[in-house]
């Protein structure tokens, strides 16, 4: 697997570097995507492109996500 880094502007301007990609799968498919950032996890909707909250662990992050869905979430890291 190979690891690729990128930097992307914060909502307050600020440039920050992503780290690690997980991909949210449910009953349907792929619903959302969470990139590690040095200011926490963000967790973007897949169907929206928007960013839907930034957790501060990988463990909040995955729980919202969760949260929002009537079944089993599996995650997959890339």
């Amino acid at each position: 697997m190979s690891m690729t880094t990128s930097t992307s502007t914060s909502t307050t301007g600020v440039p920050r570097t992503a780290g690690k990609t997980w991909v949210a799968f449910g009953a349907t498919g792929a619903l959302a995507s969470i990139h590690s950032h040095d200011d926490g996890y963000e967790v973007r909707a897949l169907h929206r492109g928007v960013v839907a909250g930034t957790y501060p662990t990988l463990e909040i992050a995955k729980s919202a996500l969760r949260a929002g869905q009537d079944g089993d979430v599996d995650f997959s890291e890339h």
